[in-house]
């Protein structure tokens, strides 16, 4: 490299570090921290808090997969929260207008290659199949249902 090239290339990093501290001081910003990599301490998941009838499946779909349970059983109850979607709701004031229609959102994270995405698959195909059925049934039982 000729001394022409070098004494350019020594211009344009002085250039640049005038540039980046003329950005510094204009922003007023302190310097980022780095994020702590540590995780906060999580109880473990228990299927002791899912209903009878969903527990045995999501441990049996969590054994298959051997991923971890929560995984399915997140999907599950809030692909199941769907099947009832907006067609019930709760009136909590016997006079008012006021329904609560329920909601359910859940979320999942996990490193790559935990299998969420299998665990989630699973639990909502499953839902899938059963919804038309529910649907059916909450429909029958609706009509029985009294109203007061």
């Amino acid at each position: 490299m000729d001394k022409a090239a070098q004494v350019s290339i020594d211009a344009i990093a002085r250039v640049r570090e005038k540039l980046r501290a003329e950005r510094s001081t204009q922003s007023g910003w302190p310097e980022p921290k780095p994020l702590p990599s540590g995780l906060a301490p999580v109880e473990p998941f228990s299927a002791d808090f899912l209903p009878d009838a969903l527990a045995p499946w999501v441990n049996d779909i969590a054994n298959r997969l051997q991923c971890p349970p929560d995984y399915v059983a997140v999907a599950a109850l809030t692909s199941l929260g769907s099947v009832i979607g907006r067609r019930i709701g709760i009136k909590p004031q016997a006079r008012a207008d006021w329904i609560e229609i329920p909601n359910v959102w859940g979320c999942f994270i996990g490193r790559p290659g935990m299998l969420k995405s299998p665990a989630m698959n699973e639990a909502c195909d499953q839902s899938i199949i059963l919804r038309p059925k529910l649907r059916r049934k909450m429909r029958s039982h609706s009509k029985l249902m009294p109203l007061d």
